[in-house]
């Protein structure tokens, strides 16, 4: 943006700074000076656009990296090994199902998240109901078929059923 003004206080200029404007000029401007000025407005904006898609592709990139590290350390834990045989493993399974790392990475946490809304739900049902585990889990199931299928989602919803004040204890 270039602004051709008819004013030039201080005000106006700091104003037209904090949004951006990257080219000021006063008028009466001489013809020779107004082309100069467009054009590295125009190289500015080139090189703003350059360095905005630059910084999505590193937060992205950032993101991806920190995807990745949370799959490989949920694939080492779940079974047994270091975080460079979890990472090698990653890639054989992305490159066998012809899919990114990234989304393999998004699958293997989501799919841990799943785990652990279910595991609390059963955990909340076993101490507030009194059931064993698997009458949990079952009961986890019922729900979910009774609704969208969704083992994930059932978990959810019975964990907020059976919400409970911090600090009391519902008796079984």
């Amino acid at each position: 943006v270039v602004l051709l003004t008819a004013y030039c206080d201080d005000e106006l200029i700091e104003r037209a700074n904090l949004i951006g404007v990257t080219g000021y000029l006063v008028k009466p401007v001489e013809q020779r000076l107004l082309l100069p000025a467009i054009r590295v407005a125009i190289a500015q904006s080139q090189r703003l656009r350059q360095a905005r898609r630059e910084a999505a592709d590193a937060r992205q990139q950032l993101e991806t990296g920190k995807l990745v590290d949370r799959a490989k350390a949920l694939v080492a834990a779940e079974q047994g090994i270091s975080e460079a045989e979890a990472y090698r493993e990653l890639q054989r399974l992305a490159m066998d199902k012809r899919c990114t790392l990234a989304s393999l990475a998004r699958a293997v946490v989501e799919k841990s998240s799943q785990r652990e809304v279910i595991n609390r739900a059963k955990e909340q049902l076993m101490l507030l109901c009194g059931l064993s585990e698997s009458a949990a889990y079952k009961q986890i199931q019922t729900v979910a078929k009774s609704k969208s299928g969704d083992l994930a989602a059932a978990a959810r919803e019975i964990l907020a059923e059976h919400k409970q004040p911090k600090g009391q204890v519902q008796p079984k």
